[in-house]
């Protein structure tokens, strides 16, 4: 892989603390770079022994690798619809699962694979579109290779509405019931086109900003029922390590944690817990 140096123009992504979770020790802060060269934007990475908040500074003239486009980005193939817009403010471009790259392995992550498995998905759901599903636009397509995928842009998330954190004043009133019918009635039509979402938590499903409508996101763990579970394997199994396949209970595993821990407004769950 090549190699170049930290400079205070490169764009931070994302950084991600990696800590051995039997013996809670710190291992790394892995960092994700975008860098603009002549053959167009990379994303490059480098890993830090540092803990906590580092400023870029200091990681300038530090070695980082760049990613390879081919283990990022699949190439195009049949049945892929194109976005067919130049994306704006009001779309949200989601990219590959770059926080599982690891300079050190000696085998990668199928990352490009996964966002394949999330477009066709999306495309079954394009033609059967639904008021509680996100708005997919298409794929975003540069140089033969799938870069993103293209949805509507919602303003927060359910658990972002129903963060315990939040000053009490700046809390606004949520229709439970309401919301956890429309819940059900996304994973209902999912669930006719014998979908599993496998990853229903807060965090997946968005608001709308004019009527609070819940729409479910993130369909990078949405298989047929019955199929194995692939790279990501949702909150089922992360609570289960035995559930490995698709299934209609895993979400509702998930729709029923998010009952149970919303009450009197926000989401009770300790910190650590993923909801």
């Amino acid at each position: 892989m090549a190699q170049h140096l930290v400079t205070s123009s490169w764009k931070l992504l994302k950084k991600s603390e990696m800590w051995n979770l039997e013996t809670y020790k710190f291992w790394y802060t892995q960092f994700f770079f975008e860098r603009q060269s002549e053959n167009g934007t990379k994303i490059m990475t480098l890993k830090w022994d540092k803990a906590g908040d580092v400023d870029q500074e200091e990681l300038v003239g530090q070695p980082a690798f760049e990613i390879p486009d081919d283990i990022l980005y699949p190439p195009v193939c049949e049945g892929l619809t194109k976005c067919p817009f130049t994306p704006g403010d009001c779309n949200f471009i989601k990219g590959p699962w770059i926080s599982v790259f690891d300079p050190d392995a000696s085998v990668q992550m199928p990352i490009a694979d996964l966002m394949i498995q999330e477009a066709r998905i999306c495309e079954q759901l394009q033609h059967s579109p639904h008021k509680n599903i996100a708005k997919y636009w298409g794929c975003i397509i540069e140089d033969g290779r799938v870069k993103g995928l293209c949805f509507s842009r919602y303003k927060e998330s359910l658990f972002d509405r129903l963060d315990p954190n939040l000053d009490p004043a700046d809390r606004r009133p949520l229709n439970r019931e309401k919301c956890l019918m429309e819940i059900r009635n996304g994973l209902a039509h999912l669930h006719g086109l014998r979908l599993a979402h496998n990853d229903v938590t807060a965090r997946n499903i968005m608001l709308t900003e004019d009527d609070d409508t819940p729409i479910f996101i993130n369909f990078d763990a949405c298989l047929p029922e019955g199929c194995p579970l692939g790279l990501k394997r949702g909150i089922a199994h992360q609570f289960n390590r035995d559930v490995t396949m698709s299934s209609f209970q895993n979400d509702e595993f998930g729709l029923r944690r998010i009952e149970e821990n919303w009450e009197d407004g926000v989401l009770k769950c300790r910190p650590s817990e993923i909801v």
